[in-house]
């Protein structure tokens, strides 16, 4: 058992907590893992044939018990399981690990994030013995969210076990033990998996390469995507954003103080950072075949909360005018995801440009993507995509059309603009979007002059000048 100090003003609480700490006996798993624990789970063995024995805490008042019933990305189909259980503690908790042989290790910490979304909300330290590994981890600023996760720390243990020596740091170990421990530093620790293997680093079996847009998601299409201002990012259809590569402008991730509406938890992160710029800015798009291409902006303001006071220009090319007098406030609200669509098409072996109303010239195989300061404020943007192919081929989930809950990239909702009809098809979709935001009051009124005569529209004209000429004779004023 241990004891646990609080602090609560000036009174000093001391609590014996013997649900806080693990210890069990070495298990020989293969000829190298030593001790491997599914931390809040069952027994499992995965992929690589580890054995996870059962998590030895019990489960209590002290410890909250994470089941996530969704997808894992990052990770094999056959252990998802490992990474969807996870222990969290304010108290925090310790696993000892009794007789530990002289040799070389290596501990592997495992972890998914289940519960937050946002850089810099979970904060907890891990310790091995006295050595502090990480002072202040963040699981989602490393993976992201619902995504598996491990870090590698080596260490050796020599001197008939007496002697732990890990990052050229040395220190004693006490009763021949060794102790595993996650402390809460602004929130509680939070870990899916652990395994101690005896061996080096490069014998460490590795996460399998994640599998970045699968044959069901849009991403198969994607030639560019781009989180502004923020990391690399997977999203919930499997694309996969780059970090920002610009240095133009400034990043900016106020949006990580809010929670963004009308987006998934995943995809959250997508609409909370941001790029913007003083001036106009923009982004080269690669296209390498010629094609139609769907480019899906993702915008949410995070700033003003009124309407006119951010409105910005989007263009391609410098000449085509894509969206103008962007309002994102008025779209969609404050802290809300709004994402819009633009459609261009290349052709002559990569040379030619075309949104339909007019073309231009394509130079090294780039398409310039520009946010052109406007009326108002600076231009910006959150994140963007590109895919290229048929749009009846590309399968999306509904998290991508923000606010669409009833749509889906195929032919119902972008009709004819990708079925060989050239660049009519994609004018009548550009003209369709217009038609459909513009804010119409009612009917067209009628025109009461279509059917009139020329007295019925002239006589009224002849009387009232008449009328201004008698007022300003002699008698209109009583002197004759």
């Amino acid at each position: 058992m241990r004891t646990l100090t609080l602090f609560l003003s000036s009174l000093s609480l001391k609590i014996k907590i013997s649900s806080g700490e693990a210890k069990f006996q070495p298990q020989k798993i293969g000829s190298q893992v030593v001790y491997a624990v599914n931390v809040g789970g069952g027994g499992h063995t995965d992929i690589n044939g580890i054995n996870y024995i059962r998590d030895p805490l019990p489960n209590n008042e002290l410890s909250e018990i994470i089941n996530w019933k969704d997808d894992i990305h990052g990770v094999d189909l056959q252990d998802r399981n490992l990474y969807r259980t996870a222990r969290s503690s304010v108290f925090g908790y310790t696993y000892n690990f009794p007789e530990i042989r002289d040799g070389s290790y290596v501990l592997v910490l495992q972890f998914c994030e289940l519960s937050d979304f946002q850089i810099g909300r979970r904060a907890f330290s891990i310790r091995l013995d006295e050595y502090m590994i990480f002072p202040r981890y963040d699981i989602y600023s490393r993976a992201g969210f619902a995504t598996a996760h491990q870090e590698v720390i080596p260490f050796t243990v020599s001197d008939s076990t007496k002697i732990l020596e890990i990052n050229r740091e040395v220190f004693d170990i006490d009763e021949k033990t060794l102790s595993l421990r996650f402390l809460s530093v602004r929130t509680p620790p939070l870990i899916s998996a652990f395994y101690i293997l005896n061996g080096t680093v490069e014998e460490i079996p590795k996460l399998p390469a994640r599998k970045i847009n699968p044959e069901n998601s849009p991403g198969k299409y994607l030639v560019y995507a781009v989180n502004a201002g923020g990391k690399s990012h997977t999203d919930a259809n499997g694309i996969h954003y780059q970090e920002d590569p610009l240095v133009v402008g400034f990043a900016s991730d106020q949006g990580l103080r809010m929670d963004i509406q009308g987006t998934s938890v995943v995809d959250a992160y997508l609409y909370q950072t941001e790029r913007y710029a003083y001036h106009s800015f923009g982004y080269d798009i690669p296209v390498t075949e010629d094609g139609t291409y769907l480019v899906v902006l993702k915008f949410s303001e995070v700033s003003f909360h009124t309407t006119a006071t951010k409105v910005f220009n989007i263009r391609l090319n410098g000449k085509h005018m894509m969206q103008e007098n962007l309002d994102i406030f008025e779209k969609a609200g404050f802290a809300t995801a709004h994402d819009v669509m633009i459609v261009f098409k290349v052709s002559n072996s990569v040379t030619v440009l075309s949104t339909g109303y007019d073309n231009s010239g394509i130079k090294d195989g780039k398409v310039f993507l520009e946010f052109q300061k406007g009326l108002s404020d600076n231009p910006k943007i959150n994140a963007f995509f590109v895919l290229r192919g048929k749009m009846e081929n590309i399968r999306m989930l509904q998290s991508s059309t923000v606010n669409s809950k009833s749509k889906t990239f195929d032919e119902n909702f972008f009709p004819d603009i990708f079925n060989n009809q050239g660049d009519k098809s994609i004018k009548s979709y550009h003209e369709d979007l217009w038609n459909s935001r513009r804010k119409v009051s009612g009917p067209v009124s009628p025109d009461p002059w279509k059917n009139a005569s020329f007295w019925t529209i002239f006589f009224p004209l002849f009387f009232a000048v008449l009328a201004s000429a008698m007022s300003v004779m002699p008698f209109a004023k009583g002197k004759v």
